[in-house]
Order: structure tokens, then C-alpha cells, then sequence
């Protein structure tokens, strides 16, 4: 196949099938600084990434082609779309080094982003250490207290199939029907993503203002329903101002843990979630997915596009 003369004639001595099955397993994410789109990646791409992680070339000027390489090139959209095909190929140790790097030179876009997009590969107490230095600078709270209103929601009800998910019943019909929601999931005794993912939604709120509660509607699921009552959410959405437009849920864990594997956020513990915002515009039928930890300003891109019926470039991390 010419794949294989190309490799061959490049040095390449990784076998094309290979070449191809990463090629389609992760052919969907381009990554720019604050941008996420979905498009095909070229073959030369992936071959600059197998040589950095190979870290044994040289380019015309003489400059190893190395992780340093990478960091180097962070700001630049054509790199940065190779650093997220090395990272998918590197060992978890070198992600590791190089999230450290982005971190300490204040590249949170490239550092977040690497590490949600390699969260399933990261052991978990390394991801709390990762995620902790992070999100230490923007870490905040707010302690004033939240308007008096119903803003928690516990479900009942069947299943049934709506759309694309399976969502119970009561779910679907009192939050999501007819709606333009923002989802995200969250527990009130996390202490690593979960207070930034609601200091957040609370700057969303804001950008919001009026909007908010009619033309979009916040929704924050507990992952951690056994132990989330109502009195906690509503003390742990006190924090953030919650305001009404922002509704909070939990109930019997069974119903709770429908709802999460309905939307694909089921995990085995709650501490082991993801920062994962969730879009749905109901009336056009549109869902999509985006980094819970990014700028408030690209998740209210992600909520106009999904008002206007329009999937764009999906935004970012932090």
C-alpha cells in the first residue's frame, strides 16, 4: 500500500495499519488554544507525533523534535492539534511532566485541555493532583446567601425514550421539554472540580442575567444522590448565588444513577466524574458537549450556537 513505501521512505517504522487505526480512533478532535472542532487529521500530524515521542530526530534548523518542542509551539494551533496526538500516544508520565509545564507557564487553555481530553488514562490520584494545581489560581468561592427560591428538584417517575436519551420521565418533562439547558454534574463534598464547576455556572448565570430561567435553564445533577439531599444542595448552591434559572437535582439513587448513564456521565465513584457540560436544545433537537472548567464566556458560545440550532466549534479548557 503506498502508506507503508511513504513510512518506509520517511524512516518510519511504525506499521501502517497501525498508523491507520489510531488515525481513525482519533480523527475527530482539532485543538487550539480555546477551540475544539471536529475534523480529519492529516497523516503528517500523527507522523510528527510518533517523532517527538520517538524524540530521536532533528528538524532542517538543527532543533530536536521533543516534548520541549511542543511546549515551545503551544500557542500555535497546527502544533497543538500534534500535541494532543502525542499525548494520546505518550506514556502518562511524560502528560504528566508536560500538564506540569503548561501549568507553571500559565498555559491553563493547553493544560486543562490535555488533561480532561486524557482524563480515562490519568490514575485518579494523579488526576487530583493534576486537577488541584490547575485550578488553585481560580479556585473561588462565594459564601452570600441564595435567593429564596425552589431551586432543587428531586425526580420520580418511569423511563421512557425521548430524542436521543433515555431520560425518566419527570426528568424530561419538567426540565428538559421545549428547553435550551445547560447540564452540569457535581457533588457537595468534592473538593477538586466541583467548586470551580459552580463558580462557573455562576459567572454563566450572570453573563446570562434575564435570560437566564427563560431562554436557558441551568441544571446542576448530583453524582452522589445517597448523600446529597436537597437542605445540602441547596446550602452548596448558597455558595454560588443560585439563582432562580438554576435548578439542582438528586433523589433515590437508582432514579439518579438512570439519569446519569442516560447521559453518559455515569461513573463508579463520584469523586471520579468529569468536568463535562452538557447542551441540549430541545426544540432543534441538538446536544452537544463541552469543558465545564472553560472561560464563561466560551460555554455562552456553546449555549448561543445550541440556541440558534448551530453545532459549532465546541469550546475549551481553561
Amino acid at each position: 500500500m503506498w502508506l507503508e513505501g511513504l513510512l518506509r521512505g520517511m524512516g518510519v517504522h511504525t506499521p501502517a495499519q497501525d498508523v491507520l487505526a489510531v488515525l481513525r480512533e482519533r480523527s475527530g478532535l482539532i485543538v487550539g488554544p480555546g477551540v475544539y472542532s471536529f475534523a480529519h487529521k492529516s497523516i503528517g500530524e500523527f507522523l510528527v507525533a510518533e517523532t517527538i515521542l520517538e524524540g530521536d530526530r532533528w528538524d532542517d534548523a538543527g532543533r530536536r523534535m521533543d516534548r520541549f518542542r511542543l511546549f515551545e509551539n503551544r500557542d500555535n494551533d497546527r502544533w497543538n492539534t500534534v500535541t494532543f496526538l502525542w499525548a494520546g500516544l505518550a506514556p502518562v508520565a511524560d502528560v504528566e511532566l508536560f500538564v506540569n509545564e503548561c501549568i507553571d507557564a500559565g498555559s491553563w487553555d493547553l493544560a486543562g485541555g490535555i488533561l480532561y481530553d486524557q482524563y480515562e488514562r490519568i490514575p485518579v490520584d494523579l488526576r487530583r493532583a493534576l486537577l488541584l494545581k490547575l485550578l488553585s489560581p481560580i479556585y473561588t468561592r462565594d459564601m452570600e446567601s441564595l435567593h429564596e427560591d425552589d431551586s432543587f428538584w428531586v425526580p420520580s417517575g418511569p423511563a421512557r425514550p425521548d430524542l436521543e436519551y433515555v431520560l425518566p420521565s419527570a426528568v424530561y418533562s419538567d426540565l428538559v421539554q421545549g428547553k435550551t439547558v445547560a447540564i452540569n454534574f457535581i457533588f457537595t463534598t468534592c473538593t477538586t472540580i466541583c467548586p470551580p464547576l459552580g463558580a462557573t455556572f455562576a459567572r454563566v448565570q450572570r453573563e446570562l442575567g434575564e435570560r437566564a430561567g427563560r431562554d436557558v435553564h441551568l441544571i446542576s445533577v448530583s453524582v452522589d444522590p445517597a448523600n446529597d439531599t436537597p437542605e445540602r444542595l441547596k446550602a452548596w448552591g448558597a455558595k454560588f448565588k443560585a439563582a432562580p434559572g438554576w435548578t439542582f437535582v438528586t433523589g433515590a439513587k437508582p432514579e439518579i444513577d438512570e439519569l446519569l448513564r442516560a447521559l453518559a456521565a455515569s461513573t463508579a465513584r463520584p469523586e471520579d466524574h468529569s468536568p463535562t457540560v452538557l447542551v441540549i436544545n430541545d426544540q432543534k433537537g441538538l446536544v452537544t458537549r463541552t469543558y465545564g472548567l472553560a472561560r464563561p464566556s466560551q460555554i455562552m458560545k456553546v449555549i448561543d450556537d445550541a440556541i440558534a440550532g448551530v453545532v459549532a466549534n465546541a469550546p475549551a479548557k481553561p
